[in-house]
C-alpha cells in the first residue's frame, strides 16, 4: 500500500473543504466497528499532488465520506489523517454492485466484491488531476488492495465518477458505462446506453499486451444499436473502446471474458438446453444493411479474423 501523509489528496478535497489556511491537528476519529461477517468498504485515498501546487496545507482528519448505491446512502465515515476509512453498511448491498464514494469534493466509483463481505479501495489522486481506483476483495480485512485477487481492477475517472477506463481481472461494469455486456449462449451482444455514442472497437485476444494484429477477433463500426459477437475462446480477453460521433474515446475496457458472466446478462434469456425443442418462431429478417457489400452492420455478427 501506498504510503499516506496528511498533505496527499489536498488538491481534491480543497474545492470542497474550502482550501487555504493553517493546518488544524483534530483528533483522529474512531472508525465504526464492524461485526464479523457484516459488509464493509476499507477506502484510502493517496496522491502525488505537491505542495507548489496548493494553496495551503490541510490534515485529511474528519474529511466525511459517502457511500451510496443508486443515490441510497448506504454507509457513511470519516478519513483518519492518513486518509483511511473503514465503512460497515448500514444495509444489506448485492455482491457485485456500483457504489459511488464521496470525500469532500471528490466522487468516485467502485464495485464491491462478489466474494466477499469486504472490499478494499485504493483512490489515488496523480499530478494531472486524473484519478484511479483500485480495488480487490478483502476477505481479511487487511484494507490493502491485492494486485493478484481475481476480482483486481483499476479504473481510470475523472473525479466525477465517470469512468474512462477500466483493466480487470474479474468484475462487471460500473453502473454508468454507455454500453450493456451480455455473454450467454456462445455470443456476446453489446447494446448502446448513451445517446452519445457512435462507434465502437471490439477484439477478442490472448492477453492484454498481445498484439491487434494476431487478435483472435477483431471489428471496428458504428454502434447505435445491439452488436453480436460470437466468443472465439472462453479464456480470452476483451479490449472494448466506445466513441462518440466526433471520435473521442468515452470509455476502454481490458476484462476476461468471464468477468461478465455475473451481473451485467442478468436479464438475458438461459441458454435452451441440448435436449430442448426446437422453437418454431421465425428467425429475424436480416436488415438491409446486411448486404454482399461486406460492410458490417450493427445488427450483424462480424466474422472472426483468419
Amino acid at each position: 500500500m501506498i504510503r499516506l501523509s496528511a498533505l496527499v489528496l489536498a488538491a481534491a478535497m480543497l474545492a470542497a473543504c474550502g482550501g487555504g489556511g493553517t493546518a488544524t491537528t483534530p483528533s483522529t476519529p474512531t472508525q465504526p466497528h464492524t461485526p464479523q461477517g457484516a459488509q464493509a468498504l476499507a477506502i484510502t485515498f493517496a496522491g502525488t499532488q505537491t505542495l507548489s501546487k496548493l494553496r495551503g496545507t490541510r490534515d485529511l482528519s474528519s474529511v466525511p465520506v459517502t457511500v451510496s448505491v443508486n443515490g441510497t446512502v448506504v454507509g457513511t465515515g470519516t478519513l483518519d489523517s492518513g486518509g483511511h476509512a473503514k465503512i460497515a453498511f448500514t444495509v444489506p448491498v448485492a455482491p457485485g454492485s456500483t457504489i459511488t464514494v464521496t470525500a469532500g469534493g471528490l466522487t468516485v466509483v467502485a464495485t464491491l466484491a462478489m466474494t466477499s463481505q469486504s472490499t478494499a479501495v485504493l483512490v489515488t489522486v496523480k499530478a494531472d488531476g486524473s484519478i484511479t481506483v483500485s480495488s480487490s476483495a478483502d476477505p481479511a480485512g487487511t484494507g490493502v488492495v491485492n494486485p493478484s485477487d481475481p476480482e483486481h481492477e483499476d479504473q481510470d475517472e475523472d473525479g466525477h465518477g465517470n469512468v474512462t477506463s477500466i483493466t480487470a481481472n474479474g468484475s462487471v461494469l460500473p453502473a454508468n458505462a454507455p454500453f450493456s455486456f451480455i455473454n450467454g449462449c456462445g455470443t456476446i451482444t453489446l447494446t448502446p446506453t448513451s445517446s452519445a455514442v457512435a462507434r465502437i472497437k471490439f477484439e477478442e485476444k490472448g492477453s492484454d499486451d498481445e498484439s491487434d494484429d494476431v487478435g483472435r477477433f477483431k471489428f471496428d463500426g458504428a454502434f447505435t444499436g445491439p452488436v453480436h459477437f460470437p466468443v472465439i475462446s472462453s479464456a480470452a480477453r476483451v479490449h472494448i473502446e466506445v466513441f462518440n460521433a466526433q471520435g473521442n474515446r468515452l470509455i476502454e475496457v481490458k476484462a476476461p471474458i468471464s468477468a461478465f458472466t455475473s451481473g451485467t446478462n442478468a436479464n438475458a434469456s438461459p441458454c435452451p438446453s441440448p435436449t430442448a425443442t426446437p422453437s418454431t418462431s421465425p428467425k429475424p429478417t436480416p436488415e438491409p444493411s446486411e448486404s454482399p457489400s461486406g460492410a458490417p452492420s450493427p445488427s450483424a455478427s462480424p466474422s472472426p479474423n483468419h
